[in-house]
């Protein structure tokens, strides 16, 4: 019976396993999509490119770090006595390889990469108007982002092009581990996408929270200006100049315009810009939030940057007097 019972035992076991392969683990997932088939039709694509769009918010990206490191470590800004404990290394120049701000600058760079290769590489009818014109502004993306990384992990590109850059990946692959490309290789990559860009995409956008052809432009003449080709920056600027129909906004208006924080459609002032409202907001991690004495408030302006502003020059409205840690301060409140 012993013998006859343990027969039986394994026999329903091989047929349970043979049942799983044949009939569970083959199963694809519940939850999930693979990337090959999430792409499908121009619906589809135009949620996957919000996508990109929505990735740039994080506070590691445009949300709060990009806008203020460059203010940050030009002396532009500084951080209070009575802070919050954020962005202290930037300001003191002793970043490391474990601070948290530049690993999540990195990661959520390349999450935006990972999304603009998915909708890049995507199996579908490429002749469409509307296909073509989310892959032009998905390759302007793809370019923005390698221009952040290459400009904050490489050496400047008119310093030693041939120094070690950062890994170029242009399509999904868990198993890759790409080594750091370089420098003059990645900007030939960045110049390739923005070309590939303004290829595709219409001269007029939905608003400026998307990219349009002069968006893209715009990109490249500051790439250009990176890579030491002033030939290069000018034209494509000048062409943005004389035919974008873009106008500064007057100094009356100044105080106005920074208020409004919906995106714009006439345009004043804005080429393109990344879109926040009061539903797609980081809250105590928002950019305001750093400024704002009703916040941390811990990034303060300098005197010096305040002082050369003259007292009719409208930029200086942006700045306004206040109080921290007891002493006289001069507050960021274009934000």
């Amino acid at each position: 019976m012993n013998k006859t019972l343990r027969i039986a035992i394994l026999a329903g076991i091989s047929f349970f396993i043979n049942s799983c392969g044949k009939k569970f683990l083959v199963e694809n997932p519940y939850s999930s999509v693979a990337a090959n088939e999430a792409i499908k039709s121009v619906d589809d694509m135009t949620s996957a490119v919000n996508g990109v769009y929505a990735a740039l918010r994080t506070a590691n990206l445009y949300g709060r770090t990009l806008p203020i490191i460059g203010d940050l470590m030009a002396d532009n800004i500084y951080i209070s006595a009575a802070n919050s404990g954020r962005y202290l290394s930037q300001w003191q120049y002793t970043v490391t390889i474990s601070d948290s701000y530049v690993d999540g600058t990195w990661a959520d760079a390349y999450t935006v990469i990972l999304r603009a290769n998915n909708v890049l590489n995507a199996a579908i009818d490429t002749t469409s108007s509307q296909v073509m014109e989310l892959r032009g502004e998905t390759y302007a993306l793809r370019a923005l982002m390698y221009f952040e990384l290459v400009r904050q992990f490489a050496v400047p590109y008119t310093v030693d092009s041939t120094s070690a850059g950062v890994p170029m990946i242009l399509r999904y692959d868990p198993n890759a581990k790409p080594a750091r490309a370089k420098v003059f290789e990645v900007y030939a990559q960045i110049v390739s996408d923005l070309n590939h860009a303004l290829a595709m995409i219409n001269e007029s956008a939905k608003s400026t929270a998307y990219i349009n052809r002069y968006g893209a432009e715009a990109i490249l003449a500051r790439v250009y200006q990176f890579m030491g080709n002033w030939a290069g920056a000018q034209l494509a600027a000048e062409d943005i100049v004389n035919n974008g129909g873009y106008a500064l906004t007057s100094s009356a208006n100044l105080l106005t315009y920074w208020a409004d924080f919906t995106p714009r459609t006439d345009g004043v002032e804005t080429i393109f810009e990344v879109e926040f409202d009061r539903v797609d907001y980081l809250f105590t991690d928002a950019l305001d939030a750093f400024f704002s004495q009703d916040g941390y408030g811990d990034a303060l302006c300098t005197n010096g940057l305040y002082q050369s502003y003259s007292p009719s020059d409208a930029r200086q409205a942006l700045i306004i007097p206040g109080q921290r840690a007891g002493d006289s301060v001069w507050v960021v409140n274009k934000y």
